[in-house]
């Protein structure tokens, strides 16, 4: 397709390896992407949660449900990866929350928005203890103040990167969630390392809050020197 430019000036259409569209934020750009269908176990984990969100979305929450997700979007301002600050739609933010849901266990993710009205607190946990293995473990202790922690069945989701030299100072991702995930009540765990390490590396970490209501924390990183 053709770049394309209206009167408006808003453009759409591909140029080159550019494309150019826009959403209700406004324009944006993409690099061109051949899409393909996931290979990994992982991959496929969660495009089946996003399409089984989607169909609950549709299928099982009744208008009230998703007039609540709504009105809980609105409310509750999120980051972008600019550092925008911008509200997601209701089913944006109850995917948002869902898909870690699945991850750790909870199919049926979260019908019933949250009556609070923020992402819930997650301060940036304490990891040490490492221990090459196999497998390769490492000690989680969470803040005790966090909303996640003192949620019954509230649980952390501890996400590490590959091992890296320690030269490297910034890490974009991808990030492989840990096992298992970290529960309120219980102030030191032991998780499994996504990846095998040794010691003389460098692992980061990005970890999310997940409270009983179906608050998920924005994302704290980190870092930790084997």
């Amino acid at each position: 397709m053709a770049l394309i430019i209206n009167a408006k000036g808003t453009m759409s259409g591909k140029e080159g390896a550019i494309v150019y569209s826009h959403n209700r934020f406004g324009t944006y750009t993409r690099r061109l992407v051949i899409p393909t269908n996931p290979a990994s176990v992982k991959q496929s984990i969660i495009r089946s949660a996003l399409q089984a969100l989607s169909n609950m979305w549709t299928n099982s929450l009744d208008a009230n449900k998703r007039a609540a997700w709504d009105s809980y979007a609105a409310a509750v301002p999120v980051t972008n990866r600019l550092n925008q600050t911008i509200h997601l739609t209701g089913l944006n933010m109850y995917v948002r929350t869902g898909v870690p849901a699945i991850q750790i266990g909870f199919p049926s993710a979260y019908p019933v928005a949250p009556a609070v009205m923020n992402l819930g607190s997650l301060l940036t946990p304490t990891v040490d203890t490492f221990v090459a293995g196999p497998p390769s473990t490492i000690k989680v202790t969470p803040n005790v103040l966090d909303d996640w922690y003192l949620s019954a069945n509230g649980s952390m989701l501890v996400y590490a990167s590959r091992p890296q030299g320690k030269t490297v100072n910034f890490f974009k991702g991808p990030y492989r969630l840990c096992s298992p995930k970290v529960t309120g009540g219980t102030p030191t765990q032991v998780v499994t390392l996504p990846f095998p390490c040794v010691a003389g590396q460098r692992i980061f970490f990005q970890a999310r809050g997940l409270c009983a209501d179906g608050r998920l924390s924005a994302a704290v990183q980190f870092q930790f020197d084997t």
